[in-house]
């Protein structure tokens, strides 16, 4: 995911993520940053992953980032992810993200796509890669280390509580009230909201959501759809850091801003009425998460 991080001037933060076909950037950043950065006080987050290319073209996202962001580094917190659960992995996939992105270090790493607890054992061994990570941030490599997640909340709470990353990166919106796996298996595994985001708090991470818009099934009108207003409004009322939206349309990044500037957190009853206006959706979206490999090239 290439992202950017609007921090607006009263300090309500909205990712702004370039949705991409294939992983390829649809939305030109430089026109975001100069129209938008100075206009509205924002600073900017770059945030990307090795494994993201297109048509075979190695680390597409991260050379095209590099190329805009070597200009204005000191201006960028810069966040990238990293797939290998082995430390040598880790360490080298790191290499090549420097590289391509042109810099001597990093703001954000983070272990991407925590699928489940044998996982996270394989990536918590002697040489995984938590201690890759957390080289890296003794090395000074990286300033903050973080894992990220689509759907396994008693996965994410069991890393959050045996290791202390600075961030976690996690799946929340209206829908994902339960999570997908357990209606599959018939058993009680709880979504990030209900298990995940308390630890987060406890330990005072900086909490990043995503699939905010649920890739788009739960934004328009009639049953089981809401407005993207709406759903911001959802997403930021928790004590999170910063949310992911995806953006494909400068017209849509301006009503985000105005989304965020107006924001008043829900109080209990209007965040269920969101839940139950979207939830004929719930299937669908249980379905594409169910399915979802964001490691993947499509």
């Amino acid at each position: 995911m290439l992202a950017v991080i609007l921090i607006l001037a009263d300090h309500t933060n909205i990712t702004l993520g370039f949705e991409r076909r294939n992983h390829e950037t649809r939305l030109d950043a430089s026109g975001v940053s100069k129209k938008h950065g100075g206009s509205h006080g924002i600073r900017i987050r770059r945030h990307s992953a090795g494994s993201y290319t297109r048509k075979g073209i190695e680390r597409l996202s991260e050379k095209r980032l590099g190329e805009f962001s070597k200009h204005r580094r000191k201006e960028i917190f810069l966040a990238t992810k990293s797939d290998p659960r082995d430390r040598d992995s880790v360490l080298r996939s790191v290499e090549q993200s420097l590289r391509f992105l042109q810099t001597d270090y990093l703001d954000l790493i983070q272990i991407h796509s925590l699928s489940n607890l044998d996982d996270l054992n394989r990536m918590g061994g002697p040489d995984g890669a938590v201690v890759a990570v957390q080289q890296l941030k003794e090395q000074k490599v990286a300033r903050f280390v973080g894992i990220t997640g689509h759907n396994d909340g008693d996965a994410m709470t069991e890393a959050l509580r045996r290791y202390d990353f600075d961030t976690v990166l996690m799946a929340l919106n209206a829908a994902q009230s339960a999570n997908p796996i357990a209606a599959r298996k018939m058993v009680p595994i709880p979504a990030f909201e209900q298990s995940a985001l308390p630890v987060a708090l406890e330990k005072n991470m900086g909490i990043l959501s995503m699939k905010v818009m649920g890739q788009g099934l739960l934004v328009g009108e009639g049953a089981g759809k809401a407005s993207p207003a709406e759903l911001l409004r959802f997403n930021l009322s928790p004590p999170v850091a910063s949310v992911v939206i995806g953006v494909e349309q400068m017209a849509r990044l301006e009503q985000n801003i105005q989304a965020a500037r107006s924001f008043v957190a829900m109080n209990d009853g209007e965040k269920q009425k969101l839940r139950d206006a979207v939830a004929p959706s719930r299937s669908a979206w249980h379905r594409f998460l169910e399915s979802h490999d964001d490691s993947l090239p499509v």
